[in-house]
């Protein structure tokens, strides 16, 4: 009888120290295949603002800052805004 009472008592100190530490753990849950891949289907469907093309790539870029830097790698590249 003593002995089933010393268990239970440390199971029961257990669960209360760490049931304070399982409450503040904040768990980050990944997204679903589903939703990553409705995701990248919707970003390459879309039409990018930017196109850079040089002599053997095309570059979709996000604002006109990046288009210095391009041309200063490739100067003969072109681009085209769509806005």
């Amino acid at each position: 009888m003593v002995i089933n009472i010393f268990v239970n008592l440390h199971r029961i100190l257990i669960q209360k120290l760490y049931s304070n530490i399982l409450q503040k753990k904040i768990y980050k849950r990944k997204k679903s295949l589903k939703k990553t891949s409705d995701a990248l289907i919707k970003i390459k469907n879309s039409v990018p603002k930017i196109i850079f093309r040089a002599k053997n790539i095309i570059v979709t870029l996000r604002n006109k800052s990046q288009i210095s830097r391009w041309l200063e790698i490739y100067p003969e590249g072109e681009y085209t805004i769509n806005y």
